[in-house]
């Protein structure tokens, strides 16, 4: 039955949207809404969208979604870019879908029947993601419109069934009455998170500790760049940031305030930045010089881990990778000696292996340290060197950029 187009459209004041869309969505429609939210004193106005597969939710967002957003989804929130799943994701985004595409839904139930992913991986990754927005929008003050556009195409290519409305909605309130519990602590998702100076508040974190937080916090990030970087959810990590906000470890920069300066950012006083790398592999070493250089950066090198300690302290460098496997010394190993030394213990550390493990992420990443996999193919070039250039516009910046 169609809806009446009175249905597809309201008004809504504020704290009301929650109610009328769930009136609006009973006739289990498929397509999108687009709510527009008008600008408070809190908030700006924005315009956001909730996607509908026969009254479920199956994507909120920024714009309507695309199989390019989906696949976004699954990489960022499930850790789905690893192993087999990761190469068959990878193919089907350099395959240029369109955003009717029917591929992505094809290789979804492919790779569950394969055993290679199961429905509640996926479907455990769109309700994080869809939760952090609701929390994000949800919450919004101002009041607005909405109206309902039908888009039938969503079946051809959503690859999931979706969530209940009702059930998401009343989840997203449950989770915004935990919220409040520490709103005082946190105002909103959009404050922005920093460092103090680590002398300053008698920390007793370990140094690797204090290390992941400044990994994590680094460059000022919301509340929810830093939950979107992790793949985790908005509410856990708000809860894990808790106790550290009550001991002054970390800070909140609420809107209106004149930023603090990043605490202890190691940048080369003149000059391009200098990179230091120790790796094994004479040619690895070659192809890396040759393509950082290319970029504007000085670049160091060792081949030998034992000795590599004493070269690093020499130069000093603004950021230093390592390779993991290596003979006598193994990369993990180089890490204790370099936090060891006082001079070096705020460089950024990037671990280089062709070893795609979880174990090995999780130790680089408990380490504080970045994990980039080194390239095993001819194929994976390219997603290296992309990789590869946000890393060094994230930790050790050129003047200019001209990472081409």
């Amino acid at each position: 039955m169609k809806q009446d187009s009175t249905d597809l459209r309201f008004d809504f004041a504020p704290a009301e949207l929650t109610s009328q869309i769930r009136q609006a969505s009973r006739r289990n429609p498929t397509g999108y809404w687009t709510i527009q939210f008008e600008g408070t004193e809190e908030h700006e106005a924005v315009q956001w969208y909730i996607s509908l597969l026969e009254g479920k939710v199956v994507y909120c967002g920024l714009d309507t979604p695309s199989c390019t957003d989906f696949l976004d989804i699954m990489q960022r929130f499930s850790g789905l870019r690893k192993g087999a799943m990761g190469q068959h994701l990878k193919m089907l985004r350099s395959s240029q879908m369109d955003k009717q595409g029917k591929q992505l839904k094809k290789m979804i139930r492919q790779l569950v029947v394969a055993g290679l992913v199961s429905v509640e991986d996926v479907e455990k990754a769109f309700k994080i993601y869809i939760l952090n927005d609701f929390d994000r929008y949800l919450l919004h003050s101002g009041g607005g419109s909405a109206v309902f556009t039908e888009a039938p195409e969503f079946k051809d290519f959503t690859p999931i069934d979706g969530f209940d409305l009702n059930a998401i909605l009343l989840e997203s309130i449950r989770r915004r009455v935990e919220w409040t519990a520490f709103q005082p602590l946190i105002p909103s998702l959009e404050c922005i998170l920093t460092l103090p100076s680590k002398s300053a508040n008698g920390v007793s974190l370990q140094e690797a500790q204090w290390q992941t937080l400044k990994g994590l916090i680094q460059d000022g990030k919301t509340l929810t760049e830093i939950s979107q970087s992790m793949g985790k959810d908005g509410l856990i990590v708000a809860k894990s940031f808790v106790n550290l906000i009550q001991q002054k470890l970390i800070v909140i920069q609420s809107d209106g305030e004149e930023e603090q300066p990043p605490e202890e950012k190691v940048t080369s006083s003149d000059g391009p930045p200098e990179v230091f790398i120790v790796d094994d592999s004479p040619l690895l070493i070659r192809q890396f010089r040759n393509l950082l250089e290319h970029w504007g950066y000085i670049v160091h090198a060792s081949e030998d881990s034992v000795s590599a300690v004493d070269k690093i302290l020499k130069i000093k460098p603004d950021i230093i990778f390592l390779d993991i496997n290596m003979p006598e010394v193994t990369g993990f190993d180089l890490i204790k000696q370099i936090r060891r030394q006082a001079d070096l213990t705020a460089v950024p550390l990037v671990m280089l292996t062709a070893e795609k493990s979880v174990s090995n992420q999780w130790r680089a990443q408990w380490a504080s340290c970045k994990f980039l996999a080194k390239p095993r193919s001819a194929d994976d070039v390219s997603e290296f060197r992309v990789e590869l250039k946000e890393l060094l516009r994230d930790l050790a910046p050129l003047s200019s950029d001209v990472l081409v």
